[in-house]
C-alpha cells in the first residue's frame, strides 16, 4: 500500500487536496400556483392609485322585471319603463414586496452568481404571495358549501350569509359537485368560463390541494368519465398549469400553495380521522387584479461605498371579486363569483 492517503487528520496527504463545491445550486420545490391565469383574472389598472388607496368598480344589476312572465304590450300604451341598480365594489392597493440584503464581499468572494440565485428565491416568493392573495379573496364570497351526511347517503349546506354554520361530515364526493352544479347554474346564473382543455370544455374551476382531489377521484362516477389532463392519459399535455383534469364541466385545479389540507383545519391530513380539504369553485371574471405597480425585481442602490447591497420584490396591488361579498348579494340577489368549500373549523 502506497505511504501517502487522505487520512482525516491531514499527516499522510490529507491537506493536499481541498473540500469541493458542486456547481449546482439545489432549491427548496415550489408549490403549484395557478390562480393567477388570464383565464379567470381580470387584470386592471389603477387611475391614481396610492399606497392603502381603496379603488372602486362599478357593478349593475338586472332590470327589476325579471322577465319570466307572458306579459305583452298594449299597442295603444307605451313600453313599459323600468330601470336597474348599480353599486359598487372595492379593491384596497397594498404594498407587498420582500428583500434580500448582501454585502459587497459576500457577491465578490462567492462562487456562484448570487444576484440569479436571489432573484429565482424572490421570484417565487412573489408568486406564492400573488397567489396567496388571489385565494384570499376566492375565500371572500359568502356563499359557502360544506359536505355533510354520510357517503353513501350524502346531504350538503350552503350558507349564504357569509357565516359557515356547519362541520364537515366526510370527503367531497361527485354528489356535491352535481348539487353544487345546479346551484351555480340555476340559482346564482355564475357566468361559465368557457374553456378548453386538450378535447373537452369546462365551465368553471374546482381549486384546492392534491390532498382534495385524491379523494374526488376515488369516487367511481368521477374515475369513470374523468378527462386527465396529463401523464398520457386522454388528451395531450394541458397547457394550463396545475389542471388534472375536467368532469362534468368542472376543471379540477390543483393549487398546493393557498388552501388548507384538511376541512378540520389541520396542517397535515390525517387518514379516517380528518375531512379532505377546503377549496374553491369559481367561473369567469371571478377575480379582480388591480395593480398601481406590477410586481417586479428591484436592485437595490449601493450605499456605504458600493458594500452595501441588496435585491428585492415589490408591488403595489390588491384583489377582490366582483360579486358575492355580502348577504344581500348572495341571499337575496342571487350573486356570487366564487363558492367556498369550506368547514367550521376553518373559520
Amino acid at each position: 500500500m502506497p505511504g501517502q492517503y487522505n487520512d482525516a487528520a491531514g499527516t499522510y496527504g490529507g491537506y493536499m487536496s481541498a473540500t469541493g463545491l458542486s456547481e449546482k445550486f439545489r432549491t427548496f420545490a415550489q408549490p403549484l400556483m395557478p390562480l393567477r391565469n388570464k383565464q379567470w383574472v381580470r387584470r386592471e389598472k389603477a387611475l391614481g392609485g396610492i399606497k392603502g388607496a381603496t379603488i372602486n368598480f362599478n357593478k349593475g344589476g338586472d332590470l327589476s322585471d325579471s322577465g319570466s312572465n307572458a306579459t305583452t304590450i298594449n299597442q295603444r300604451l307605451r313600453i313599459p319603463q323600468d330601470a336597474f341598480a348599480t353599486t359598487q365594489g372595492s379593491v384596497t392597493l397594498n404594498e407587498y414586496g420582500i428583500s434580500v440584503p448582501m454585502t459587497e464581499k459576500y457577491e465578490v468572494l462567492s462562487n456562484f452568481d448570487e444576484r440569479s440565485i436571489i432573484r429565482e428565491r424572490l421570484t417565487n416568493h412573489m408568486a406564492r404571495k400573488v397567489d396567496w392573495l388571489a385565494a384570499a379573496a376566492l375565500k371572500t364570497t359568502y356563499l359557502m358549501y360544506t359536505p355533510t351526511g354520510s357517503a353513501s347517503a350524502p346531504t350538503g349546506v350552503f350558507d349564504t350569509d357569509g357565516t359557515i354554520t356547519t362541520a364537515a361530515q366526510r370527503n367531497l364526493q361527485a354528489a356535491d359537485l352535481w348539487a353544487l352544479r345546479e346551484e351555480l347554474v340555476d340559482v346564482y346564473h355564475m357566468p361559465p368560463i368557457n374553456g378548453q382543455l386538450g378535447e373537452r370544455s369546462f365551465e368553471y374551476v374546482i381549486a384546492g390541494p392534491e390532498t382534495l382531489f385524491s379523494k374526488l377521484l376515488q369516487d367511481d362516477d368521477i374515475r369513470a368519465d374523468l378527462r386527465w389532463s396529463s401523464s398520457g392519459k386522454g388528451d395531450s399535455a394541458t397547457t394550463i398549469k396545475g389542471a388534472q383534469g375536467v368532469w362534468n364541466g368542472f376543471l379540477f385545479l390543483v393549487d398546493n400553495a393557498s388552501f388548507a389540507r384538511s376541512m378540520d383545519g389541520n396542517s397535515t391530513y390525517t387518514v379516517g380521522t380528518d375531512f379532505a380539504s377546503e377549496g374553491v369553485v369559481f367561473g369567469a371574471d371571478a377575480i379582480v387584479e388591480i395593480t398601481a405597480v406590477a410586481p417586479e425585481i428591484r436592485v437595490k442602490t449601493p450605499e456605504d461605498y458600493n458594500r452595501d447591497r441588496g435585491v428585492a420584490w415589490y408591488g403595489i396591488m390588491g384583489y377582490a371579486i366582483p360579486w358575492g361579498t355580502s348577504a344581500t348579494e348572495v341571499g337575496t340577489n342571487h350573486q356570487a363569483s366564487a363558492c367556498w368549500l369550506t368547514s367550521t373549523n376553518l373559520t
